[in-house]
């Protein structure tokens, strides 16, 4: 029997079962059931298995989040207490909401042995994704239709954290044994009527509360991580509110007025300027003198400088001694006031702090850019090309943040942990991209700094959540892998203890605010190891960070290497050189219109390679060439297709003066399969006539990136002059929306953009 035949007869069956009121909990779970079967054997008695899977189902979040804009009239069998009528019309009150089905019951059990192996749990995933897309596109408005929807959601949300659950134990644990089938799932799909996983959670991240001292920002960058595609995060919204809900904002707008977090357009961690070393340590009233430092002792010391905490306690000034695995590196955000540089001295205070808690680790030295980056270009660029190893070789790095700084882990019991990871996660600290890097590189040995300068490990408080916390919450810590000892595979990215991925550390970067112009270059290469190639050296050139020559200094480095034509359909910049339209311009990719359309950055996944050549970038793509002459003649009137009007406008805005105009899409592995020389050669005058292409358009955007039909697309063009050169220019990016006839594509092999 074909798959698609199998899934149409089991909604079928289910449907059924689900128009028995009184007993369709019970019906739609017996025909469910089947499709799991666990066969183990525990050293454990069977009490103590039951009492171990009953605590974790304990730890999931009671209901499920609510997909309906507006329950149907209902039988009152379909609701938890059929008799009160009181809650009749919540979606916490669904019967199917209030039980645990046997295949999430079963699952659990299995979780709780520590498996080897959850290609099942994955497989099931993939079932209940298949049917929950099926039944969202039959009978939208029955009853039964809804209740299925919802017994499926419910069942979807409890087995996707119990899978991801597995994950983060896997690797917390550090076994040795390989976890079969560990991928992180961050795939949309359609959940109800005309709404995907990505709108749930978007719809959410306007709805829910959240406290006004949360930078929206910072939240964002939560949001954005692919991995958390179907997470929820109310628990920890909560947990965040608990410790902070009485604060106010401290996000500001373009005018520089405080105001309630304006998401895209919040300007805190772009415009505000924090007075240097204004920072000071608990206890102490300001008045402390500054420690200035000694250039020739800076100087002695070849390369990896850190602070010689003896000899600067002694002698009252800065001194300096080799960095080694006995120095702590200290990772901060420079708006909390603990920035400057060595010239300018930094607090006495601070370095008491630091000298006394590497005392506590028994460590005779500590590295801390504020004392160990100096103003000028050629020690800066120096000590910028040690930090990879500064950080990764550093006896512990230390996260100082000021939220979690104000935290008293005295009596740290469940709740509080929990507290602190919800503040960590969206913390001024996790948004930056210096620290993004800082974390990468000392992952293995990150320590939080909290109230009274009391330290504690961000692996152990992970750990601790995993064991005894909410597990909504602990599988949080996948969007948090930066932080740890991660090695697993993604649908997004190889994430490993080495250097990132050119695409991952570019999507990365995307939204995280860096502290200069060009500093996401320079950290764009350190996260790709360019730091540890002999051949070639990192583009920090003195007065040049914000030019073009700058940027194509990164981009040439990479000639002969690849990048994944996905990365590239993004709204960033372009460098406007030959040879280089196509490069990103900066690794910024943040909108400041939250009403025009908009291209984020993803990493690519699962599109073609493109070559980077001297000359541009050679790939395949999926092309459709408009018609320039025909287009630019056609009046427009009534009767003019939506499709020729789009056609005209890409015309006229962003291929004015060119001869030859193409719209370009990425080739994914599934649309290649499927669209290859499938596509007629159409007349734009007949463009209406051409297929509805809905099954291009659902395999445009592998995984986390499908919007709802919409297709980005790179608009090419060769002008008279480029028309006799190497290739395509690079032009821009459009967004064809749903409900217009696509273009006919087809498949274009060694495609040159220049």
């Amino acid at each position: 029997m074909e798959w698609n035949d199998f899934l149409m007869d089991l909604y079928t069956d289910l449907i059924n079962e689900a128009r028995d009121a009184q007993s369709h909990t019970f019906r739609i779970d017996q025909l469910l059931s089947g499709f799991v079967q666990c066969n183990f054997c525990s050293q454990d008695c069977s009490q103590n298995v039951m009492s171990d899977t009953l605590y974790l189902l304990r730890r999931l979040p009671v209901y499920s989040l609510d997909l309906a804009d507006r329950i149907p009239y209902m039988d009152k069998f379909y609701f938890h207490d059929p008799w009160s009528g009181q809650y009749w019309g919540e979606w916490s009150q669904l019967a199917v909401n209030n039980t645990c089905s046997l295949n999430v019951l079963r699952i659990a059990i299995y979780i709780n042995t520590s498996p080897t192996d959850v290609r099942g749990v994955q497989d099931y995933l993939t079932l209940l994704e298949r049917l929950l897309t099926l039944v969202s596109q039959h009978d939208e408005a029955s009853a039964a239709n809804f209740v299925l929807r919802a017994a499926l959601w419910t069942s979807w949300q409890r087995v996707y954290m119990l899978y991801h659950y597995a994950i983060v134990g896997h690797q917390i644990r550090r076994d040795q044994e390989t976890l079969i089938g560990a991928e992180i799932m961050s795939r949309d799909f359609e959940v109800a009527p005309r709404t995907h996983l990505r709108d749930v959670q978007e719809q959410y991240s306007y709805t829910w509360y959240r406290p006004v001292y949360m930078c929206s920002l910072s939240f964002d960058v939560l949001q954005r991580e692919p991995c958390c595609l179907g997470s929820d995060f109310r628990r920890l919204i909560e947990r965040f509110q608990s410790a902070w809900g009485e604060k106010q904002s401290r996000c500001i707008d373009k005018q520089g007025q405080v105001v309630t977090c304006p998401r895209e357009a919040c300007q805190r961690h772009i415009s505000v300027k924090v007075k240097d070393q204004s920072a000071h340590d608990e206890g102490c009233d300001g008045a402390c003198p500054r420690l200035s430092w000694d250039k020739d002792s800076y100087l002695e010391i070849p390369r990896r400088r850190a602070v010689s905490i003896a000899q600067t306690s002694s002698k009252h000034c800065l001194q300096y001694c080799a960095a080694s695995k006995r120095t702590p590196a200290i990772s901060h955000v420079w708006l909390h006031g603990q920035g400057g540089r060595p010239e300018d001295g930094i607090n006495e205070c601070l370095h008491k702090r630091y000298a006394g808690i590497a005392a506590h680790y028994e460590c005779d030295s500590y590295w801390w850019d504020s004392a160990c980056i100096p103003e000028s270009h050629e020690l800066r660029r120096e000590a910028i090309q040690t930090i990879n190893w500064t950080f990764a070789n550093s006896k512990i790095v230390l996260i100082c943040d000021q939220d979690v700084m104000e935290i008293d882990v005295s009596d740290c019991d469940i709740l509080k942990k929990e507290i602190i990871f919800a503040t960590v996660l969206v913390s001024d600290w996790n948004v930056r991209a210096w620290t993004y890097l800082e974390s990468t590189r000392g992952r293995n040995h990150l320590y939080l700094l909290c109230k009274h300068n009391a330290c504690i490990k961000f692996t152990d408080l992970v750990k601790d959540i995993w064991s005894e916390g909410s597990i909504d919450i602990a599988i949080m810590s996948l969007a948090a892998r930066h932080m740890l000892p991660w090695n697993i595979r993604t649908q997004s990215s190889s994430i490993n203890e080495n250097n990132a991925s050119l695409e991952y550390a570019g999507f990365m970067l995307s939204y995280r605010p860096a502290s200069r112009t060009g500093d996401d270059f320079v950290i764009w290469s350190l996260l790709i190891g360019l730091d540890k190639d002999s051949t070639v050296s990192l583009p920090l050139e003195n007065g040049l960070q914000d030019s073009e020559e700058f940027v194509a200094r990164f981009w040439k480095i990479l000639v002969n290497r690849s990048i994944t034509t996905g990365f590239l359909m993004s709204s960033a910049p372009r460098v406007t050189l030959p040879g280089l339209t196509w490069a990103p311009r900066t690794a910024s990719c943040r909108s400041t219109d939250s009403w025009g359309p908009f291209q984020t950055t993803y990493d690519g996944t699962k599109t073609s390679l493109a070559l980077i050549t001297e000359q541009g970038i050679v790939s395949e793509w999926m092309m459709y060439e408009i018609d320039m002459e025909s287009i630019k003649a056609m009046a427009l009137d009534t009767f003019t297709s939506v499709f020729i009007k789009r056609l005209k406008e890409i015309c006229e805005e962003t291929l004015n003066g060119c001869l030859r105009g193409a719209l370009i899409h990425p080739v994914t592995d599934e649309a290649r399969n499927t669209v290859q020389n499938q596509w007629p050669e159409v007349n734009p005058r007949q463009a209406e006539l051409a297929v509805r292409s809905e099954g291009f358009r659902g395999l445009c955007y592998p995984g986390y990136q499908r919007r709802l039909g919409n297709m980005s697309l790179a608009v090419l063009g060769m002008s008279a002059q480029e028309c006799s050169g190497l290739g395509w220019v690079w032009r821009g990016m459009y967004e064809w929306t749903d409900g217009v006839v696509s273009p006919p594509f087809a498949l274009v092999q060694n495609v040159l953009i220049s």
